[in-house]
């Protein structure tokens, strides 16, 4: 692998063909088809859509094996028909396609349908590493929609070849933040750019409007701050509201009115949430009046209200508010969230996004439940895009069975509760992956099963070594397993991995780089216990998080000394590995911290001198052990930009990002911790 600087990840993102080499030797079998130069392509279909998949066809046998091809109005000559199917018309998205011997032929229900289909056969070629095809006859749909995702390639950043990529993995929305009403003219042209590969626009609201509903000039206020982004950028689809990004001030008796952003008048808490935290009755007022400011602009319009922050509410208040909402909106629903789980000696929940619990949840059971009781439109945050908060700045979570599992049940709450509409990454984005192109599979009707796929990612990773290949993510899978989505690690050392710092006696933080939207901010450095009524103390929970991230780390170097014997790698198993280093380090570092902060706590809580100068000796030698995976990780760093990036925090663990916390641990060892030995 070539060294990379800070952002060379983009070009890979913006990559959507790649020169296929050694495809000369291989011969086409008696039931495939052999693509020639020239290919020639005929469509019955005029639309942009259509016309930039063709064009993407073309540049793709070009890139790819060095075939020319091109467009042609004679139906008689072409190799590749393409049409609009009047069998399939208002079926979205669905197509139909067919290969013998006299050539491919397309047929779509829409031209999304036609665009997909052509990616299909784009992907087949690809499988097979030649311009083959197998004969026979495949239709295709969707079975969920929206598939939404944010930009893994900077925050609310979509560089027209990277929507590109996004429709070649099968998503048909993207998501882009509405913070002011500056943000308006870049959502408008977002829109119009991502319309030409298929895919739609959901703004994702990031503003307080702090008025009520029933105060005077509110629907006034609500036209402008509602209405007036739908106004400003026309096409847009739909918006989607959670509660900590729009908190306004509820009547609730619950609630403390104010915004979680504003302090309390006299430094105190009352002890109550503010309204972002609560399903306050007058919720449904609120969205019901913003449906209707929008709706007067795009009749049509999406409205998603996400309930991310209400799980550790009471039920019956959860289910009450849901009851009050109109029954024309979207409801959406974290699907994992909130599970209260048993480790070892103490409880705790899954507190933010994770793939260590495949869900569904009971909070999202039980609001999925009153959502179709209801018949409101259900949603869900999946993060199938193949990134969680598990580890927070790496692309995506090489944990396939992980996500069959999680996919699985997904599909059986779209049978049980009408689940239709996926959110499938938060701000971390979309990044490429074989995990985004199992979930595209999974999702489509007519694909192949999940076995067979997997199969044929690993085939593409190592043709001659492929079992070994499927042998070492079973053992990431399993490492997995062992992963706990306790607050203290997604916003403690697994949030940025080997660049978190040791502290012993002050919080220390490194400055945000130029494109930090939340920077670093969302993470702790002195172990946060995030301790109240569904989780037990963390004293109960400390050791035995401490023994499950050793036998995480255990199975993860299992793992990459799997991989690592593999003789023939390709370029894209060899940035696998050293992701999967990455993920080690990370480990290692969730260690070494615990025991440095057990080894803190009882040296400040010795009585004797020859115990506090034990303890800060083990201190010493924890932290050394630290220094070593530090070092050790700057080398995976430089050979991958995607490491140690997340688009929200920016780089919080590239090679400088590290070279900071070793300053940072060098300040420790010789300013902080000798106050405890030479005393």
């Amino acid at each position: 692998m070539k060294l990379e600087q800070n952002y060379d990840f983009r070009k890979r993102y913006c990559t959507p063909h790649r020169r296929i080499a050694d495809y000369k030797g291989r011969v086409p079998k008696e039931n495939e088809l052999e693509l020639r130069s020239p290919v020639l392509i005929c469509s019955d279909v005029a639309n942009e859509v259509t016309e930039v998949a063709i064009k993407d066809l073309i540049s793709y046998l070009k890139t790819s094996f060095g075939i020319a091809a091109a467009v042609t109005e004679k139906s008689a000559e072409a190799v590749i028909r393409i049409s609009l199917a009047d069998s399939m018309a208002g079926d979205y998205m669905a197509r139909r396609i067919v290969v013998d011997g006299d050539g491919v032929v397309i047929e779509g229900a829409d031209e999304r349908g036609i665009a997909q289909a052509i990616y299909t056969l784009e992907e087949r070629m690809n499988d097979a590493r030649a311009p083959f095809l197998s004969y026979g006859e495949t239709e295709q749909r969707p079975l969920f929609a929206p598939r939404m995702i944010h930009s893994g390639y900077g925050m609310d950043v979509f560089p027209d070849e990277y929507i590109s990529v996004c429709a070649h993995y099968g998503y048909d929305t993207l998501l882009s933040y509405v913070r002011s009403v500056e943000d308006r003219a870049e959502l408008a042209s977002l829109v119009k750019r991502a319309a030409r590969y298929g895919l739609d626009v959901y703004a994702y609201c990031a503003f307080e409007n702090f008025v009520h509903p029933e105060d005077e000039g509110a629907k006034e206020i609500f036209a402008e701050a509602y209405g007036g982004i739908f106004r400003d950028a026309p096409g847009l689809k739909g918006i989607v509201f959670v509660g900590e990004s729009v908190e306004f001030p509820s009547r609730d008796p619950h609630v403390e009115c104010r915004s979680y952003r504003v302090p309390p008048a006299d430094g105190i808490p009352t002890g109550r949430p503010t309204p972002g935290w609560w399903p306050c009755y007058d919720y449904a007022e609120w969205i019901t009046m913003i449906r209707d400011s929008v709706r007067a602009v795009t009749p049509d319009a999406d409205i998603v209200f996400w309930t991310y922050n209400r799980g550790c509410t009471p039920k019956e208040d959860r289910l009450a508010l849901i009851d009050r909402l109109p029954t024309d909106i979207s409801l959406q629903v974290t699907f994992e969230m909130f599970e209260r789980q048993c480790y070892g000696n103490g409880f705790g929940e899954v507190c933010d996004y994770t793939i260590s619990f495949s869900g569904p949840g009971q909070y999202f059971l039980s609001e999925a439940e009153a959502a179709h009781r209801r018949g409101i439109r259900l949603y869900t945050m999946a993060n199938t895009a193949g990134k969680t908060w598990d580890f927070g700045v790496i692309p995506y979570e090489p944990f396939p069975q992980r996500w069959r599992d999680r996919h699985e049940k997904l599909l059986e709450c779209r049978e049980k509760y009408g689940l239709c509409g996926l959110m499938e990454s938060h701000h971390y984005g979309f990044a490429p992956s074989f995990i985004a192109r199992l979930a595209n599979a999974t999702f489509t009707e007519g694909s192949e099963d999940y076995q067979t796929r997997l199969c044929k990612v690993a085939k593409r990773f190592s043709e001659t070594e492929y079992e070994e290949v499927l042998q070492a993510i079973s053992l990431l899978d399993e490492s997995q397993k062992y992963y706990v989505p306790s607050s203290e690690n997604q916003y403690g050392p697994y949030r940025i991995g080997p660049s978190y710092p040791f502290c012993i006696k002050r919080g220390l933080k490194k400055p945000n780089g130029p494109d930090a939207v939340y920077g670093n901010g969302i993470y702790d450095t002195l172990l946060i216990r995030r301790e109240n009524m569904r989780r037990d103390p963390y004293s109960l929970r400390l050791r035995d998080e401490l023994r499950m991230h050793k036998e995480a780390l255990l199975l993860s170097k299992q793992a990459l000394n799997c991989f690592k014997h593999i003789k023939n790698k390709n370029v894209e198993l060899q940035r696998l590995i050293n992701m999967v280093e990455f993920i080690v380090r990370c480990h290692m570092t969730a260690v070494n911290y615990k025991e440095f902060y057990l080894q803190t706590i009882r040296m400040l809580n010795e009585v004797t001198r020859e115990g506090v100068k034990r303890c800060a000796k083990q201190i010493e030698r924890i932290a050394l052990r630290e220094i070593e995976n530090a070092k050790a990780t700057i080398p995976l760093v430089q050979r991958d930009s995607s490491l140690g990036y997340e688009p929200s925090m920016g780089y919080q663990t590239d090679e400088a990002g590290i070279r900071w916390k070793l300053k940072q641990m060098d300040y420790m060892l010789n300013s902080e911790l000798p106050i405890y030995i030479d005393f």
